[in-house]
């Protein structure tokens, strides 16, 4: 047997002929390994309108070879930890040990989710807590803080294997110990691995005992490059360590680009001496104000695609870090009626269910405040606003601090304290499903009266309220080490919700570059394109526990160089689409600041004839290129009024000093100024007079205000 490369660029043809070479193993049950679950998908779909159906072989992603192989062997020894598992026995590993260099950082709520993805780290380079162990006291001068990390990697694994249960890792280990021990066993199944552009020690390790067992195809995508040299080191590891030889090596493609644009960059970025070409169309800049601006303007133009019949499934938006820019995004294009799948998750914390229900749980551990109570209190229908209203007040005037003291000023039952208090005793499933059905309670009441299950913004909600209730019963099911009631606020503050669960098929999706590797589509923005974001700081951040010097000194897998995996991750960008490319960015925040592009824009304008000018603002074809929306433009723009009253209407809604400063840079007939002026005049003088008028004292005017009826914020809130 042997392990065979198959090599190319985008738009090489790779992808055909990975699902020609699968197609003709069908009979030998073939497994065709991709990076993600929406990979899996679309190549399922795809092969089986090419083979007219998928009968004995496997699309799966990493996680599942590896099942793959674990059951073909027969490995159960004992079920597989969960992330929220994991976490908490690191964080419980951390409480029984005694720490002097690491204590102080010990006592924060990030240090366990942090040491937690130390651990695994480490399990996929291939080492477990004795490991470990033994390079750190062959590292010279080596600091107190990675002997104690070693002693709490040793901790957890006590923890873990007392409980009779394994974690992905060990599952990985034992699944390519069986396979290199009896490697008949696997019978000649085929396995092709397809969009990998990096792979973890432990996955190496499978493909080493693999390529002894059956035939084994990899292709990657690979060029000798700048815009790739940030996956040379993987070509290089297959090739020197696992004997690996190149079966194909591809040419690119331009007839599979319906764009000479886009061939043209992908061909070009990042090179020394890149050639030029002109703009055929395929290319647009979008600039906006505020991210809320990009999000309205990316939008807008994804609407017009669906409107004017383009596939959603052929509409991407790429963001650095989607975590943090989905959220606005996906609530801006859902507003629009854009159906979106959001590839993010967000803390538990920033949902209504999340922070009612751990400001709950705060006030039960004793550690909430007076204001604790009453916010709780403002949840979704927990009491009737104007009672919580007048409990405030004793809260501000009283000055009341405590939980308690709020909780007895208040004067009636809170429910939902009471069925915690008797859950506790009860054990810790009996207080998960107190908590979980609480949490049920908060996320359907708004929904409760309508019957109608929401979609798209609103049920990020109910999947809260699921993710609680799965947290809590993974929780419980670690026995004695399961959190208590008092711990369970922390447990829960650990908690990510994702923004969309389900196929994606359908639905523009909102991902990372990462995400995009295996995914071929007609249209990609690629948005948040400002210095900082795209490319990201620091390469997106470093281990705060292990820096690049001590993962050196400890033999472990070196991190990228930052500047060339953003480089990369932008290529991997420009190289998806096949018919048109939006780079966004924004040109001033929020507040009308100015922020700096991101250099990859000037790396692509650059590939563009004619060359640039030196001020963008003189640059003929950025103007072309460019949409701009800025802060000043929400109204309407005056200079295309379509008369003097429209005109002079149009620069008033500026308010006085943007309407002078519009109407300073216009050129108008003198009609249309004379009327405009008079209407910035009148504005201005508008508000000086708005200043002079006293309190209002007509009567009738009084009683008819008095006879409203009035509502508070909190009514308000609970309509919206």
């Amino acid at each position: 047997m042997s392990l065979e490369l198959i090599i190319g660029p985008p738009n090489s043809g790779r992808t055909g002929l990975v699902l020609d070479r699968f197609c003709a193993r069908l009979d030998r049950g073939p497994l065709l390994v991709l990076p993600t679950s929406d990979d899996v998908a679309r190549f399922e779909r795809e092969l089986c309108e090419r083979a007219g159906g998928l009968l004995g072989g496997t699309v799966t992603s990493f996680p599942g070879l590896f099942e793959e192989v674990a059951r073909t062997y027969g490995l159960g020894a004992g079920a597989s930890l969960s992330r929220v598992q994991r976490v908490w026995l690191t964080r419980t590993a951390v409480a029984e040990s005694d720490l002097r260099a690491l204590s102080r950082s010990a006592s924060r709520s990030g240090f366990a989710p942090a040491l937690e993805r130390v651990f695994g780290d480490l399990q996929g380079a291939g080492l477990d807590a004795e490991g470990f162990r033994e390079r750190v006291a062959e590292l010279e001068g080596a600091a107190g803080f990675e002997s104690e990390i070693a002693d709490l990697f040793g901790a957890y694994e006590r923890l873990r294997d007392g409980l009779g249960r394994t974690d992905v890792h060990r599952l990985a280990s034992a699944a390519t110990a069986a396979l290199r021990a009896e490697p008949s066993r696997w019978r000649d199944r085929p396995v092709l691995l397809y969009g990998f552009d990096d792979l973890a020690r432990e996955q190496i390790e499978l493909l080493a005992a693999l390529q002894a067992s059956c035939e084994t195809v990899v292709a990657l995508s690979f060029e000798d490059r700048p815009a790739l040299a940030a996956r040379a080191e993987l070509l290089g590891v297959l090739r020197d360590e696992l004997g690996a030889e190149v079966a194909e090596e591809l040419e690119p493609q331009p007839d599979n680009t319906a764009a000479a644009t886009l061939f043209h960059l992908e061909r070009n970025v990042f090179d020394p001496e890149p050639e030029t070409a002109a703009p055929d169309g395929s290319l647009s800049l979008l600039e906006a104000a505020g991210e809320r601006g990009e999000a309205e303007l990316i939008g807008r133009r994804v609407a017009r695609l669906i409107a004017a019949g383009v596939d959603p499934d052929e509409i991407a938006i790429a963001v650095r870090s989607p975590d943090r820019q989905a959220p606005v995004m996906t609530r801006v294009l859902s507003g629009l009626g854009v159906p979106v799948a959001a590839e993010a998750r967000v803390p538990l914390a920033s949902t209504a269910t999340g922070t009612t229900l751990i400001r709950l749980l705060r006030i039960v551990a004793e550690d909430g405040s007076a204001q604790d109570v009453v916010a709780f209190l403002r949840g979704p229908a927990r009491a009737r606003p104007d009672m919580v209203d007048w409990l405030e007040r004793r809260v501000l005037r009283r000055r009341l601090v405590t939980a308690s003291e709020a909780l007895h000023s208040w004067g009636h039952d809170v429910w939902e304290l009471d069925a915690i208090e008797e859950a506790g005793p009860r054990g810790a499933m009996s207080l998960a499903a107190a908590v979980a059905r609480i949490a049920a309670a908060i996320a359907e009441r708004p929904h409760a009266r309508s019957g109608i299950q929401p979609a798209s913004g609103p049920a990020i909600e109910l999947r809260a309220a699921a993710e609680v209730r799965r947290a809590l019963a993974e929780a419980a099911e670690l026995g004695r080490h399961a959190p208590g009631a008092a711990e369970l606020s922390e447990l829960l503050e650990h908690i990510r919700v994702p923004l969309w669960r389900g196929p994606t098929e359908g639905r523009v999706r909102i991902l990372s570059p990462y995400r995009l590797r295996a995914t071929r589509l007609e249209h990609l923005f690629v948005a948040g394109l400002t210095d900082g974001s795209f490319p990201a700081a620091g390469g997106g951040g470093a281990d705060p526990l292990l820096s690049d010097e001590r993962r050196r000194d400890l033999a472990l897998p070196a991190r990228r160089d930052p500047a060339a995996e953003e480089r990369y991750l932008f290529y991997s960008c420009i190289s998806r689409p096949t018919r048109h490319l939006y780079l966004s960015y924004t040109g001033a925040d929020e507040s009308g600041a100015a922020v700096a592009r991101s250099p990859f824009v000037d790396e692509v304008r650059a590939l563009l004839e004619p060359p640039p000018t030196p001020d963008p603002v003189d640059d003929e074809l950025e103007g072309e290129l460019t949409e701009r929306i800025g802060i000043g433009e929400i109204a309407p723009a005056p200079e295309h009024a379509s008369s003097p009253r429209a005109l002079a209407r149009a620069i008033a809604a500026l308010g006085p000093a943007a309407g002078e400063r519009r109407l300073a840079a216009l050129e108008l007939p003198d009609a249309a100024r004379a009327a405009a002026e008079e209407a910035v005049a009148s504005a201005r003088a508008g508000i000086a007079a708005s200043a002079d008028r006293g309190p209002l004292r007509e009567q009738s005017v009084l009683q008819e205000l008095a006879a409203r009826d009035l509502y508070g914020a909190s009514t308000l809130e609970e309509y919206d």
